[in-house]
């Protein structure tokens, strides 16, 4: 993305400064429309990786006229400079390809089932033998509500560990592993249940954990309560 932003910021400067070729101008619209699809996302104030997506029509046909651009001015430059800047487009270029791979990893794992968080974790480690730096693991008597994107948390004594998404919504939490006892698996058989909540559940601080039928319109919904 650096590559991207920095070429485009040298396509609209092209596009709007007087050049004795106005040749920059002629691709007005299409970067006017990449603009405008982006625009929704620009409404809300703030964005999201699902959403970065929405920008690469934009910057896409902005960076072309940025780098096409930045060749006219190297041609009347020395060996040197043209030598220096194509190594400088080449690095961002590849940083913006490693940077995008991580975060796609990162992505896909924390949105995975657990399998993928797991394998992920797997892939931290071995790139941390790599590289010099251990993955982040914090311990805590119980999870938080919000826990910080790809972090490992362990529970208790080794009670279980959990890879964090940092999704305010669900999934909060990937389980990677779990001792004795720290799991429950239910069977559940579905019929209408018109007689209200069905218990599964006591807990010792007066609370039950149950299910509920819950018909809306043609759409019948089970969900939890406690």
């Amino acid at each position: 993305m650096p590559l991207l932003i920095l070429l485009s910021i040298g396509g609209l400067i092209a596009m709007v400064r007087r050049r004795r070729d106005p040749w920059p101008r002629v691709v007005a619209i299409p970067v006017a429309t990449g603009a405008a699809g982006c625009a929704g996302v620009m409404l809300w104030g703030s964005t999201a990786q699902r959403s970065l997506g929405d920008f690469l029509p934009f910057l896409a046909v902005a960076a072309a006229i940025g780098l096409t651009v930045l060749w006219e001015l190297l041609v009347r430059r020395s060996r040197r400079a043209r030598v220096s800047a194509v190594a400088l487009v080449g690095f961002l270029a590849c940083f913006g390809l490693v940077a995008n791979f991580g975060i796609a990893t990162e992505t896909s794992a924390l949105a995975g089932d657990g399998e993928w968080a797991r394998d992920y974790v797997e892939t931290q480690l071995a790139v941390a033998d790599i590289v010099g730096r251990a993955p982040e693991v914090e311990r805590r008597d119980s999870l938080p509500f919000v826990g910080t994107p790809g972090r490992v948390y362990i529970i208790g004594d080794c009670e279980a560990l959990y890879l964090a998404t940092g999704e305010d919504h669900f999934p909060r939490w990937q389980l990677l592993d779990h001792g004795p006892g720290q799991r429950h698996l239910f069977d559940l058989t579905y019929h209408e249940l018109d007689g209200g909540p069905v218990p599964l559940l006591d807990f010792e601080s007066e609370a039950t954990l149950g299910v509920e039928d819950r018909g809306i319109a043609w759409i019948r919904y089970i969900r939890f309560v406690l």
